[in-house]
């Protein structure tokens, strides 16, 4: 990435980690879930991307540790929902199956992780309609699957040579287009709501989004 290209990759990771340091304010929120989900995705495009860009291999397995950790913490959200769920309708049955946080499915070995990751999206995928109550939807199902799949092909696949790099050069110019209209055309109006509902979170977004030379 270029001078320019950094500044905007590294403001876009802060408005990351300012959502992910408070997942409750947002994840009830299907708009904002779905918006949330791309900003990670394109994250990760744009971090091995750019290591295909410079020819440079040794970066992957930090990209696949973060593309787990994200996923983790979508399918934490989740189980959450489906946890609250089970345990208003007394379905402790479901509650045991759902009783999962971040790290305890980070924790575990990556083809155990992708097996368990898809066993609960097919959980989440049965009771969609139910969850509906607890901000659930399709969407932010299909957007949890889409990033088991990018997963699975990360898993077992060292990649030792990195070929095409202008070609890299360009798609990373083109994901960081792309995540820009993301926050000013869709995630920055949705996180108006905030400005009277929670200013602190607000500002702390707003901050997220300041661009540092």
């Amino acid at each position: 990435m270029n001078k320019e290209e950094t500044m905007y990759f590294d403001m876009f990771v802060q408005v990351q980690r300012h959502l992910d340091q408070s997942p409750d304010k947002w994840s009830s929120i299907p708009a904002i879930t779905r918006y949330k989900n791309t900003l990670d995705e394109n994250l990760t495009a744009i971090k091995a991307k750019d290591l295909e860009a410079s020819g440079n291999s040794k970066g992957l397995t930090i990209t696949k540790s973060e593309l787990k950790n994200q996923l983790a913490l979508k399918i934490a959200i989740l189980c959450g929902a489906m946890y609250a769920y089970g345990s208003e309708k007394r379905d402790a049955r479901l509650t045991s199956q759902v009783e999962y946080s971040p790290s305890s499915l980070y924790k575990m070995a990556d083809m155990e992780f992708a097996q368990q990751v898809a066993m609960l999206l097919a959980l989440a995928s049965e009771h969609v309609s139910a969850l509906a109550d607890q901000g659930v939807s399709d969407d932010q199902i299909t957007e949890s699957s889409s990033s088991l799949d990018d997963f699975y092909e990360m898993i077992g696949k060292p990649r030792t040579k990195y070929i095409q790099s202008n070609t890299a050069s360009m798609e990373v110019e083109e994901l960081i287009s792309a995540t820009l209209d993301l926050l000013r055309d869709q995630l920055d109006k949705a996180m108006l709501r905030y400005r009277l509902m929670d200013t602190a979170f607000f500002e702390g977004y707003e901050r997220a989004r300041v661009l540092v030379d």
